[in-house]
């Protein structure tokens, strides 16, 4: 029996994949604290209530659509912390199975433990931004739900047979998940992807199945209501008070500071997931002959976040004297040219690394339209989701919680960059010693930040 277990799990690694989540997201939840944050104002807030539906018609009237979501998380807070705990880890593995079935699609591949991996260097303190409970089920739940349903979509385009109840499971749980206006959004780009991927694949199905177009009636739905609800006009009157001057900004000037925020993130502090995608860009486009234009592309990107990264090292730890690790927001109205010039700089560096990107992935998936496709649109869907909200005074109060599509994008993308080269990056020592240690350490970092984080909390 031992021994049977032992096989299967070397010639699974979907399965070894399984397990090392499984272990590792929960190691990670025993380390956390309970309720603090949002999570207790929401627990206030149903203690004094008359009842749930009382309490969610006064929070569509003053606040939010989000009812759904709302009364999931109304309901988790009056419960033991363990029932959270237990359905987070739970949402983690059902990430990890729809991320390895869209982008490995093969039990037996080295990429699914790639995955995991990948998975565990994801800086998952940022689902306790507003307190676990409340920042999860409006972030990290949404998307392990959609991106199941994405992965039935995916599964039916390539004509694997899909039972009643894997249809039935994915329709409720993204009535879950679309109650999100941020993941109804990504349903709507993503469905739009696969209408241009079956056109331009030319492939013989619909460019809008029934399934497709359920998902994509029900994400309209959920947006339509979220913005007719009457809690959100007043919320954004609200919200203006964590950025005063939004409502004086032009579109341009929100979407360049919105940008410039995502852009800070990824390079003013180091940030793993991030230099380990532009590294393998580096990695896997350089194992081919390239012309001098197509490596400077190619290298851009790594560049960019090592010279940003560097240019804040000097100017904050160095010269600045700082001594703690932490994001700042970009100045709204600067204040002298240093600010004006550095601004100016850095969207210029975020168009410069977003450009040189997507022609990076085209160089790269250079064999053939789909690989090339998905690359290119999963990045680009995920970056439009979170400068999407430029459109709200939240756009730097709501944290990086937001930044959950993109981290998972770039985590998924270098997936596939691993997979496509893994023979040769197998056969240069220097190089899969590079990518293991990258990968550990980035796993390091996030246990020592998420429990780092739980430690100050007790």
């Amino acid at each position: 029996m031992k021994e049977r277990i032992i096989k299967e799990l070397k010639q699974n690694k979907y399965l070894c994949g399984v397990l090392f989540v499984l272990v590792f997201f929960v190691l990670l939840h025993l380390s956390f604290v309970g309720l603090f944050s949002d999570d207790l104002w929401f627990l206030g807030m149903i203690n004094e209530a008359e009842s749930l539906p009382a309490l969610l018609a006064e929070r569509y009237q003053t606040w939010t659509g989000r009812l759904i979501l709302e009364a999931v998380c109304f309901t988790l807070v009056k419960l033991p912390f363990s029932v959270w705990c237990v359905i987070d880890v739970l949402m983690c593995l059902l990430l990890y199975h729809s991320l390895t079935g869209i982008f490995i699609n093969d039990h037996n591949s080295s990429g699914n433990l790639v995955m995991g991996v990948m998975m565990a260097c994801y800086p998952f303190m940022h689902m306790a931004s507003a307190g676990w409970i409340s920042t999860s089920l409006n972030y990290l739940w949404p998307f392990a739900l959609i991106s199941y349903v994405i992965y039935v979509m995916i599964r039916a385009i390539s004509g694997a047979g899909i039972r009643k109840a894997e249809y039935v499971f994915s329709v409720v749980a993204f009535i879950y998940a679309a109650n999100s206006e941020l993941c109804a959004e990504f349903a709507i780009l993503c469905i739009i992807g696969c209408m241009i991927y079956k056109a331009g694949s030319h492939s013989k199905l619909k460019l809008l199945s029934k399934y497709e177009a359920v998902i994509l009636l029900m994400a309209l739905v959920e947006i339509a209501f979220a913005f007719m609800a009457p809690g959100n006009a007043l919320r954004l009157e609200t919200e203006v008070r964590w950025m005063p001057e939004f409502n004086e900004l032009s579109l341009f000037r929100k979407g360049m500071l919105c940008g410039i925020f995502v852009f800070e993130h990824f390079v003013a502090i180091p940030d793993v997931i991030f230099f380990f995608f532009t590294l393998l860009i580096v990695l896997c486009g350089l194992c081919e002959k390239r012309r001098l234009w197509e490596k400077l592309i190619l290298i851009t990107p790594l560049m960019t976040d090592i010279v940003f990264s560097l240019f804040y090292l000097i100017k904050d730890f160095i010269i600045g004297g700082k001594r703690e690790y932490d994001y700042s927001y970009p100045t709204v109205y600067p204040v002298d040219n240093f600010e004006k010039i550095l601004q100016i700089t850095e969207f210029a560096g975020l168009i410069l690394v977003v450009t040189a990107t997507v022609v990076s992935m085209i160089l790269i998936f250079n064999n053939g339209f789909k690989k090339r496709f998905i690359a290119v649109w999963f990045l680009g869907s995920a970056f439009a989701v979170r400068m999407s909200l430029m459109l709200s005074a939240t756009m730097f109060s709501s944290w990086h919680r937001t930044l959950i599509y993109m981290y998972f994008a770039m985590i998924c993308v270098s997936c596939m960059m691993l997979e496509m080269q893994k023979e040769r990056i197998r056969k240069v020592p220097w190089m899969r010693l590079l990518c293991l240690f990258t990968m550990l350490f980035g796993m390091a970092v996030n246990v020592i930040l998420t429990v780092g984080h739980q430690i100050r909390r007790r």
